[in-house]
């Protein structure tokens, strides 16, 4: 049997829609737990007529998309990748490490890079598919483990049966120090510590397909964006000190003693992720996230949450849900900090 550990997968940004990327230099090669790559076939069975038979008369593909999952540990410098396919837009600072990279929504908020995938399951043939966008990815941590991440890749048109003899993976995967829970601090509003035991931060990209088949292709139009959020989920460990926040959250923003309908809207926020090891000796890979940097209604992070569980023999654990809105000046902005100087 073939080892799945054998396989590798790589990922380049392409120059534009239809543009395949096939130069091996242009690539990055991701270290993952779990993928699932490769054609999406629609079959589509033939309607049941009448006349004589019991049973399907013939099962045809009338299309097919490129995607899948992966489920991987982040590095930081691949981890790029995902964030400018979440987000789409980059500005990069420093001309020694660290480098530092800001990933914001462009100037069309629609708009996201195509990539071009490429996989060799258990290294015994090559496969690549082009014109592949993000269409969700996640990031998940809890307390004293490694940051973990999850990803939907959605594309058109694919190549199996590729040579993969000038393909270099083993020079070019990004092995740099993972992201540690034990060394990163979350704090809303900015300044004040929650004791997080868990959460986790989602990009989603609305891409639907329904009116982009067109007749004459078996591919896709397009895969265009209608849609995109932000989120991120808490699990908050309460405390006399986080009992303010659930009073805030569900009662008053200002935390008063009655009930009032607005919602508490914070965008002075501090949430960082850092490596374990550094990269120069003193500075670490860094992950952050930002909202407006407003209080009171003005921020464009929106906390809500469900009433407390309450269970015998467990601690008590208030579940935040965040949500980004739309703000004129920064709805978001991720800031990854590394030792690398790239083009994402």
């Amino acid at each position: 049997m073939t080892a799945a550990d054998a396989s590798f997968l790589g990922i380049a940004k392409q120059t534009a829609k239809g543009t395949m990327v096939t130069g091996d230099a242009s690539f990055d090669y991701l270290l993952f737990t779990g993928a699932g790559m490769g054609p999406n076939n629609q079959l589509l069975p033939l309607d049941q007529e009448a006349g004589g038979g019991a049973m399907t008369r013939s099962i045809e593909k009338s299309g097919y998309f490129s995607g899948g999952t992966l489920e991987f540990i982040p590095r930081p410098k691949t981890l790029g990748h995902f964030l400018m396919g979440a987000l789409g837009s980059v500005t990069a600072t420093g001309v020694a490490a660290p480098y530092i990279y800001k990933f914001k929504l462009g100037s069309d908020q629609f708009d996201a890079p195509y990539y071009t995938l490429r996989e060799a399951p258990g290294n015994l043939w090559g496969e690549s598919a082009m014109d592949c966008r993000l269409q969700a990815f996640s990031l998940q941590w809890k307390a004293a483990n490694f940051v973990r991440a999850q990803a939907r890749w959605m594309g058109g048109q694919a190549f199996p049966g590729l040579s993969t003899a000038s393909w270099s993976p083993a020079a070019k995967t990004d092995g740099r120090p993972p992201f540690i829970t034990a060394n990163g601090k979350i704090e809303v509003p900015d300044g004040t510590a929650l004791k997080v035991i868990a959460g986790s931060f989602t990009a989603q990209l609305d891409i639907p397909l329904e009116e982009q088949w067109v007749v004459g292709s078996y591919m896709p139009n397009d895969f265009a964006i209608n849609q995109r959020g932000f989120t991120m989920s808490l699990a908050v460990l309460v405390t006399p000190a986080e009992a303010t926040l659930y009073k805030k959250i569900l009662y008053d923003p200002a935390a008063s003693t009655g009930w009032m309908p607005d919602v508490l809207r914070e965008g002075l926020i501090d949430i960082e992720l850092q490596s374990g090891a550094t990269m120069d000796g003193s500075n670490r890979h860094k992950l952050s996230f930002k909202a407006n940097g407003a209080t009171g209604q003005a921020g464009n992070l929106a906390l809500t949450s469900e009433p407390l569980a309450l269970r015998s023999g467990k601690q008590i654990v208030l579940n935040v849900q965040a949500t980004w809105l739309q703000d004129a000046s920064l709805p978001i902005e991720v800031t990854l900090q590394n030792d690398v100087s790239v083009t994402y």
